[in-house]
């Protein structure tokens, strides 16, 4: 057995990377400088996470596991994952610091949560936290699967971990409607929304080319106030609330230059948009008011149960056996619990 966590540095970067993985074994730990070693020499890591003969305990492995894929071509085998146990005794919080403190009555230093794993040295508190990451793994594991078995679900914990295992990394698909992602941007003018669109185009160029993460560049605030204020010249660009004036110095000619050539931005009308299907949106609402009776008998979130796209499916394919049933709630457990209840909506409707 062998506990697994990465660092990456997602919070600095425009195009994050892993920078450290953290092995826990036996009462010993390793971190694995990824950004030191060659392909061939982190090859013998590759073959540890791909081995099926040994246990790898990781906390909420999906972005690990897609990092490590992205980055490495590494693909894990005979996961363990005590964020998914966590979901499935139905915790209401199932972070690694909220469960390492209830199960094992350790508090967990979370002061170097959004530090950046890229920079070299690593300070000794940052090696201390990121070891923390998987010093405690193991043991958690013990308690959560004794739990899960007194439960009666291990069964449906070790079908969410075969699961994950299976998770694919999938880049991004270009968004020409990103900067609508800003809070207020869809109650902005369409003057106002074609400069947001424009500074938000330029502020990715100017991250994706110094590999900074994009708030850094400037924060989505300040882009939402100069779009609705857009200042004239430099004087007022500086004192425009929250410029920094870093910024001003550097790209205050960029920002006033981009701000020119803003074009009126109109959304696409809700009548080019697909109508709901109020039959279906009906469907849909009883049926997610079974899961979440459902939801509630189990003490699992409802969401966890069946997510709306799973129960969407139901309404669409109306599963009429096991087969069909799996297809639309992804796990062979949601089947067992919730083939009943949902089929007797079905047959109502």
């Amino acid at each position: 057995m062998v506990a697994v966590d990465s660092e990456a540095d997602s919070f600095h970067s425009y195009y994050p990377k892993v920078c450290l993985v953290q092995l826990s074994f036996s009462g010993r730990h390793a971190v694995v400088d990824t950004l030191k070693l060659s392909p061939q020499e982190l090859a013998p890591l590759g073959e540890l996470l791909a081995d099926g003969q040994t246990l790898k305990v990781l906390h909420g492995a999906d972005y690990d596991l897609r990092m490590l894929q992205k980055d490495f071509g590494f693909h894990l085998r005979n996961l363990a994952d005590t964020q998914a146990a966590a979901q499935v005794l139905g915790e209401p919080q199932t972070s690694l610091a909220a469960l390492v403190k209830k199960e094992l009555g350790f508090e967990l230093d979370k002061s170097q949560q959004r530090a950046d794993w890229a920079v070299r040295p690593l300070s000794s508190e940052m090696l201390r936290y990121a070891v923390d990451d998987t010093r405690y793994l193991e043991a958690l594991l013990t308690r959560l699967k004794a739990r899960l078995e007194a439960l009666g679900r291990l069964e449906w914990w070790e079908e969410e971990c075969q699961a994950l295992e299976q998770v694919a990394y999938q880049p991004p698909d270009p968004d020409p409607w990103a900067f609508l992602r800003i809070k207020g941007a869809r109650a902005l003018s369409a003057e106002a929304l074609g400069r947001l669109k424009v500074l938000w185009e330029w502020r990715e160029s100017v991250a994706q080319a110094l590999d900074v993460a994009p708030f850094r560049v400037l924060p989505s605030d300040l882009l939402l106030r100069l779009a609705l204020n857009p200042p004239s010249d430099f004087s007022e660009l500086v004192q425009t609330p929250g410029m920094p004036p870093r910024v001003a110095r550097r790209w205050g000619a960029a920002i006033l230059q981009v701000l020119a050539q803003a074009s009126e931005v109109t959304l696409p009308p809700a009548s080019l948009r697909p109508r709901p299907d109020e039959a279906r949106e009906r469907l849909v609402k009883k049926l997610r008011a079974v899961r979440d009776q459902v939801a509630q008998a189990l003490a699992l979130d409802p969401g966890f149960l069946a997510p709306r796209a799973s129960l969407e499916a139901v309404a669409d394919r109306r599963p009429a056996n096991d087969q069909a049933w799996f297809e639309c709630l992804k796990r062979r457990w949601r089947v067992a619990v919730l083939k009943e209840p949902l089929g007797k909506v079905l047959a109502e409707t």
